[in-house]
């Protein structure tokens, strides 16, 4: 049996040797580039293994990879002579190098908003809770003020592509990055008016790994806030007002 990840794989492998003449190189990282492969080579080279293993007219060589019923499966015959000359290979590579032009690969195959393949759909065990990574990113986005001014799906996919490496690591550094900055005066101060888009903070979340201390003023700016309290009347006042007022309590007037 295949996955849905290798099941599309299968497909993606018939397309790319429809433009490589039924010889696709074997090669990880053209097969990974050009099939929108975001595993790695050795996850490559299994869900290959394991193709090869399913159908049986898929032959995996060390130099390339070919499809006994290539013939059958795309309808093709034999090599064909293109109207304005050149072979079938030729075309498929004019057309290949328009596709990169225009920025589209075999990665149209993906639906919008889906996720990226290397993370799984498979459930994962975070907090206690067991489920998709989807429904946990879901789950920690939640408390954040604006996050709805994007479709949720679309912040899942965002945030899993700014995921490297282990899926459970990233996704606990994740979860204490924006606890992070939700508690940060960004999100607190002022209603949360300074608070980001979602879309616009996930490319730089990694940098709230680490809990920053509140924004207090210091320096030259910290005596503005300084406070004294009136002999006269108990009030208290900052500094700056009292300078304004020409050294007087602005409440009964008396000099501080």
């Amino acid at each position: 049996m295949c996955n849905e990840r290798q099941q599309l794989l299968y497909i993606k492998m018939l397309l790319l040797a429809g433009r490589c003449d039924n010889a696709i190189p074997n090669d990880p990282n053209y097969i990974k580039r050009e099939v929108n492969y975001r595993r790695y080579p050795s996850e490559l080279a299994r869900d290959l293994a394991h193709l090869s293993r399913i159908f049986d007219k898929m032959k995996v060589g060390n130099e390339s990879i070919r499809f006994l019923n290539f013939n059958e499966l795309h309808n093709l015959g034999k090599s064909q002579k293109v109207k304005k000359g050149g072979t079938r290979a030729d075309k498929s590579r004019e057309r290949e190098e328009k596709d990169k032009e225009k920025g589209g690969t075999l990665s149209n195959l993906q639906p919008e908003n889906q996720l990226p393949e290397h993370h799984s759909f498979e459930p994962i065990t975070f907090n206690g809770t067991s489920a998709t990574l989807y429904d946990h990113i879901k789950l920690i986005i939640k408390p954040w003020p604006r996050h709805r001014t994007a479709d949720s799906k679309t912040v899942a996919a965002e945030i899993c592509r700014a995921f490297q490496g282990d899926t459970l690591s990233e996704l606990t550094a994740f979860d204490q990055a924006l606890k992070n900055y939700l508690a940060s005066d960004d999100v607190t101060k002022d209603g949360g008016q300074y608070c980001k888009n979602i879309l616009k903070w996930i490319p730089d979340w990694r940098v709230w790994t680490e809990k920053r201390e509140t924004n207090k003023p210091s320096g030259p700016a910290a005596a503005k806030f300084e406070t004294i309290a009136c002999q006269g009347c108990g009030a208290i006042n900052q500094k700056s007002t009292i300078k304004l007022n020409r050294g007087k309590c602005p409440e009964c007037g008396v000099r501080i």
